[in-house]
């Protein structure tokens, strides 16, 4: 089995057993700390219409405040809504930055919230009904946007009155690069089925580290370590077909 192929999409570290054959793969994930920014806006541009890549619904305005620019909710009888699409592909540890302000909230069903969507979920991240003497600086972890090429922010005022209004500025995506895989794998020939690994999930053998296949070519005589090939292709990528040579495309 030495010309055996493997191949595997972007779940690692991988184990592959075959009736006279193990492969191990282990992968050194280095640490990168240095967020980038994703997204900015600050709403400086000329006139007072929501200009791309924003859309909106209902009343939502740019304004002049406290001597900049900024998205302004204005209340209705319907609920405002202004929203943006943010590609977070490559990073992760995704937060979301901003700064509010809330004026006119008088009644207890009022309320400004912010969401943001993934392949279409919605989940919620965060919500007033008070208002705010000035400007106040929110941060929020968006958990489940990383690496994705498209998420949607939206932010949102539910009031009846026009003197009820949001206030939004500074608005910034952030996100930590996602740290490249250094994939080694090496491939163990034994004799005998019997001199192969018999490893369930949650067993300490089952921790394959950069040693593993060295250790076991050591404690076991009638097997011993072969030249092969390994690919690695992204998820989306469908199985070329025999295994028994060296596949093209996303490969």
């Amino acid at each position: 089995m030495s010309n055996i192929l493997s191949q595997a999409k972007h779940s690692l570290p991988i184990v592959v057993v075959g009736v006279f054959a193990l492969a191990l793969s282990f992968v050194i994930l280095p640490q990168i700390a240095n967020a980038a920014t994703l997204f900015s806006d600050q709403f400086e541009q000329s006139g007072s219409s929501i200009v791309a890549p924003w859309n909106v619904d209902g009343d939502v305005t740019r304004a002049s405040k406290d001597g900049d620019k900024a998205v302004k909710l204005n209340g209705s009888d319907d609920t405002e809504h202004v929203w943006t699409s943010v590609n977070t592909t490559g990073y992760t540890n995704i937060h979301l930055l901003f700064d509010r302000k809330i004026e006119g909230f008088d009644d207890d069903d009022e309320l400004f919230d912010v969401w943001y969507n993934v392949n279409g979920t919605w989940y919620a991240e965060g919500s007033t009904g008070s208002n705010s003497d000035g400007w106040t600086a929110i941060n929020r972890t968006l958990e489940q946007a990383s690496n994705d090429s498209d998420i949607t922010i939206r932010f949102r005022i539910e009031a009846d009155n026009r003197n009820d209004i949001a206030w939004v500025d500074n608005v910034q995506v952030t996100g930590d690069p996602l740290p490249p895989a250094t994939i080694n794998a090496q491939k163990v020939i034994c004799d005998n089925e019997s001199d192969l690994p018999n490893w369930g999930d949650g067993e300490p053998a089952f921790n394959i580290t950069s040693n593993t296949a060295q250790r076991w070519v050591n404690s076991h005589p009638g097997c011993h370590l072969a030249d092969w090939k390994f690919q690695l292709a992204p998820d989306w990528t469908g199985n070329h077909g025999d295994n028994t040579g060296i596949a093209g495309g996303a490969w």
